[in-house]
């Protein structure tokens, strides 16, 4: 693939470099969606990022109503209708704690099936769960979907004729089925406020209850954190906030559920990332959701003991590991179906009746990474052709979809992942019709054939100057993200003087000339680099092999 070199802000950076700021970071903040660094002081802000400066939740449209509604439900009884992926669990528990905190007398929570209900809230999973709960209830509130649900919503009206109705929900909003018919509906799409996904939003509802009564908004924090990271959510401004302050938080968590799913994910690390929650905690709690029901990782963040949640995480991490072994076999499979089919296709829209549609988003966000190009996976349920998608920076696959959608039985999400249904008359040519999509997408949009993007050229003279100290001073600029992604370095012209490939042929250790840090790769044939010369990218990592060091992971190479 090829490389290129960010652009950056040439103003901005002027201003950061006639403050005395070293010119690599002159570089990172001017190319980053930090246009408002311009001084030291910025940088300072920047870095502590306290939560004082999270912004006020008042901004988001009709919060108060939803305080007031919540704020009025003791002794009452209250469902709470959510999703089956992580930001779905959480927000719904982290609604559940606060509905319980004003002195709810009985709280249900209705986590949708995969399998049996399918994506969002459509007609059979609103009938599941009306025919599930059939008394009156003073609160219904719909999480992590809903905000275009017109017609589900008048179902449960007609069934709950005095129940409140919430909608907490960040997916895109369809105007014709946009669901007016709530008593309140917080989508910060409404008034275009800061990117929240649904567990960023219950954070701020949260907060705007604290305001009047005794809430300890910190216990709620890490569980936005998580949502914010695994929903792949931009990271900078209220985001970055919630994550950066979240994850501080983590290590030293009293809640029974959470500390046991870090102990089983993440072995009780110290200090946490987005990479640890992304590729580590978040699995582990959609695993459930996958592989069975979502209720599972519900019941774990639910324990009061220690020992019953040891079970709990144990069960999801035993989960995790089906889930990989599935997922491998699809992910090797799709692969083969994509490299025998693609031609001249910059996009990829896969289906095997034998897959499983709950492991196959996984595999269209692995694709999409390694070919950088907007991916639909599908398999069959019962005579149905489910799947997901999953995009790259600078295509909204939503957009994409919606040029498109007379393919689709339906379909929803956001600007990175949508869940869809694909009408089975079009499994021979749907792949052509989408793939034209992304191309006028891309025309219209101006953008290029896939790069890899990198940050800044590292010299020798630079190079031979990155040590521990000098990371550690990379990684301030964390956590990392959309819109503030983990930094990417080129260096040209290293000699690879040894490889010590691992036993799986996933990548291997790797001995470079000029630097000191040790050195890995998760790419395959690592041996094939010894006695190479080399221009890499490569970015920082903490160490795997303890917390304290750091090191250097080749991301790409050219041999030279």
């Amino acid at each position: 693939m090829n490389w290129k070199l960010k652009s950056r802000r040439e103003k901005q950076f002027k201003e950061l470099k006639k403050h005395g700021i070293a010119e690599i970071f002159c570089q990172l903040l001017s190319n980053r969606d930090f246009e408002n660094i311009k001084n030291k002081n910025d940088i300072n802000s920047l870095i502590k990022s306290p939560l004082s400066d999270l912004e006020d939740p008042i901004v988001l449209q009709d919060i108060e109503k939803i305080e007031d509604i919540i704020s009025n439900c003791k002794n009452q009884k209250c469902l709470i209708f959510g999703d089956y992926d992580a930001d779905g669990i959480l927000s719904s528990y982290m609604c559940q704690k606060l509905l319980y905190e004003f002195g709810a007398s009985n709280i249900n929570i209705y986590l949708p099936s995969r399998t049996e209900d399918g994506y969002g809230m459509n007609d059979k999973s609103v009938e599941n769960f009306i025919s599930t709960y059939d008394e009156d209830y003073y609160l219904i509130v719909i999480l992590d979907c809903g905000s275009s649900s017109y017609k589900q919503i008048e179902k449960l009206k007609q069934k709950y004729s005095k129940t409140k109705i919430i909608v907490i929900d960040h997916h895109i909003i369809d105007q014709e089925n946009f669901s007016s018919n709530s008593d309140v509906i917080l989508n910060y799409r409404i008034n275009n406020s800061n990117a929240y996904c649904t567990g960023g939003l219950m954070y701020q509802v949260v907060r705007q209850c604290a305001k009047k009564h005794n809430i300890n908004i910190l216990q709620y924090l890490p569980y936005a954190a998580i949502t914010t990271i695994t929903d792949v959510c931009h990271m900078t401004g209220a985001n970055r906030i919630i994550v950066k302050n979240g994850l501080s938080m983590l290590s030293s968590c009293a809640d029974y559920g959470l500390k046991s799913l870090l102990k089983y994910s993440s072995n009780n690390k110290k200090t946490y990332n987005t990479e640890d929650i992304g590729y580590s905690v978040g699995p582990m709690i959609n695993a459930s959701g996958r592989i069975s029901i979502a209720t599972i990782a519900l019941n774990l963040f639910e324990q009061t003991s220690s020992k019953k949640a040891d079970v709990i995480a144990e069960q999801l991490k035993n989960m995790n590991e089906e889930r990989k072994i599935l997922q491998k076999k699809i992910f090797d499979e799709a692969l083969s179906l994509f490299e025998k089919n693609r031609g001249n296709k910059n996009s990829a829209l896969l289906y095997d009746k034998s897959w499983n549609p709950s492991v196959v988003g996984i595999v269209a966000s692995k694709i999409a990474e390694k070919y950088n190009i907007p991916t639909l996976c599908f398999g069959n349920l019962n005579g149905i052709i489910k799947g997901s998608a999953r995009s790259i920076n600078g295509m909204n696959i939503k957009e994409i979809m919606d040029s498109c959608n007379y393919i689709f039985e339906q379909y929803g999400g956001h600007e990175m992942a949508a869940g869809a249904t694909l009408k089975n008359e079009y499994q021979e040519d749907a792949w052509n019709i989408f793939d034209s999509m992304v191309e006028k997408y891309k025309k219209q949009n101006k953008i290029n054939d896939p790069f890899i993007a990198y940050d800044y050229e590292f010299d020798n003279n630079l190079l031979l100057k990155i040590n521990n100290s000098f990371c550690e001073r990379i990684s301030a600029l964390e956590p990392f993200g959309q819109g503030n992604e983990t930094p990417i370095f080129k260096c040209s012209g290293i000699k690879c003087l040894s490889t010590n490939e691992w036993k799986n042929g996933n990548g291997g250790f790797v001995t470079l000339s000029n630097i000191d840090l040790k050195s890995f790769t998760i790419m395959q044939n690592v041996s094939c680099l010894e006695n190479k010369t080399i221009d890499i990218l490569f970015s920082f990592n903490r160490s795997f092999i303890n917390e304290k060091d750091w090191m250097l992971k080749i991301i790409d190479y050219k041999v030279i």
